[in-house]
């Protein structure tokens, strides 16, 4: 790769690396280099070292679940009715925080199931670090 597509494509990588605008910066820089004459195979290997690092974002942001999401550093504070069935969200992508809303599938987590023992307000962890699952334990105010 020449020197000066190689340094293109270091600036590139750092100001654009896991931002939506990569492409849209990489096409406009590929169309002003063929203009001032450079061909395809200097630009070809641009465009795979933004791809790549546009799938490391992916799947470091996105795809990667082995921790779960935070979805609040406090607890919700929810009316349990005693001996009903509920389904607590361990991954922390549901849109029905603190349960489960089916967010999950395609990742390792699992809802997790809990009879409430009393009816009342219980206060369910909604930063998914508790050790008392689905209650929630003060964990959140060390994050």
């Amino acid at each position: 790769m020449c020197s000066r597509v190689r340094e293109n494509a270091e600036t590139l990588a750092a100001t654009t690396s896991g931002t939506a605008f990569s492409r849209t910066r990489l096409h406009a820089q590929s169309v002003a280099w063929s203009k001032s004459g450079d061909t395809l195979k200097h630009t070809l290997p641009l465009l795979l070292i933004l791809w790549r690092i546009d799938l490391v974002w992916l799947w470091d942001n996105v795809l990667d679940m082995s921790e779960p999401k935070i979805a609040a550093k406090a607890p919700a504070g929810v009316e349990l009715e005693e001996g009903k069935k509920y389904f607590f969200c361990t991954c922390g992508e549901s849109s029905d925080q603190p349960f489960c809303d089916g967010s999950h599938r395609g990742t390792d987590f699992a809802p997790q199931a809990f009879v409430a023992e009393k009816t009342g307000t219980a206060y369910l962890c909604q930063c998914k670090r508790t050790v008392n699952a689905p209650f929630c334990d003060g964990s959140h105010a060390s994050l």
